[in-house]
């Protein structure tokens, strides 16, 4: 099995594939969507707060 990560310019993309070249899954997620909805850069900070943890997820969206 095969794992291939791409984290471009415009998102993360993802691929399993078999040693034969069988897909067996993909996802592709734009950096937009990691930043508003995985990272907290949608939420307004309370004065003092602290700035959210920034993360990434390969994940498919629900």
């Amino acid at each position: 099995m095969y794992i291939g990560i791409d984290l471009g310019t415009s998102g993360v993309k993802s691929i399993a594939m078999t040693e034969q070249g069988e897909i067996l899954a993909s996802c592709t997620i734009p950096w937009w969507y990691l930043a508003l909805n995985l990272c907290g850069q949608n939420k307004i900070l309370a004065p003092g707060g602290k700035q959210p943890v920034n993360l990434l997820m390969v994940s498919k969206p629900q």
